[in-house]
């Protein structure tokens, strides 16, 4: 009787093959799944600001920025914004000259910064006791404070101030209800990044 299919045999010698066959393609599809979750979960890019500043920044992957030489909607302070989506959550990147500041006088121009923006009709804004911490190699003030808007919901805020030898940076996270909780831990990662670039 002739029997039909691989004999035991043909199996042995082709059996191996089949094997080795089947641990390459497991592995070149695990290999596949770890880079995708590499790109989608942990990927970080960076912005380097070399003529505006002299700095560099990381944002995580499926963020977008864009950079001002000449200042923001009016705000000629603004010289970068990060966002994920518009119009929340953003960060915002705001730069001032100063001579020699303290890490208290880029404060003080935050809380002045606030102030300005806010205390007009339609508005009302809650801060919270400023922090000084080490993000990194910064050492940065920290202030979170919540922005009251008629006919909106509230939105959250927190500024990380930072001072440099003949400038000062505001760099603000806003953000909205779980947004915001969401993002402000990832937003601390982010300041911890802030770099200064060497001069030319």
């Amino acid at each position: 009787m002739q029997k039909i299919g691989y004999t035991p045999r043909r199996f042995l010698k082709i059996g191996p093959v089949v094997f080795v066959l089947f641990l390459v393609l497991a592995s070149l599809l695990a290999a596949t799944l770890v880079i995708k979750s590499r790109f989608s979960d942990g990927g970080w890019h960076t912005l380097w600001s070399r003529t505006i500043g002299g700095y560099a920044i990381d944002y995580p992957a499926g963020w977008s920025f864009d950079m001002f030489a000449g200042g923001f909607h009016g705000d000629e302070q603004q010289v970068a914004l990060l966002w994920r989506e518009l119009p929340f959550p953003v960060i915002e990147i705001r730069r001032k000259e100063f001579h020699h500041p303290s890490l208290q006088d880029v404060s003080d121009w935050g809380r002045q910064r606030i102030a300005e923006q806010y205390m007009r009709p339609g508005f009302k804004y809650e801060i919270m006791p400023e922090e000084t911490v080490v993000l990194g190699n910064n050492t940065v003030i920290m202030r979170e404070y919540t922005i009251y808007a008629e006919l909106s919901p509230p939105l959250q805020k927190k500024d990380a101030y930072i001072a440099r030898a003949d400038d000062g940076f505001v760099i603000t996270l806003s953000a909205r209800g779980d947004d915001y909780v969401e993002v402000e831990p990832l937003f601390d990662q982010v300041v911890a990044t802030f770099r200064s670039l060497p001069s030319n």
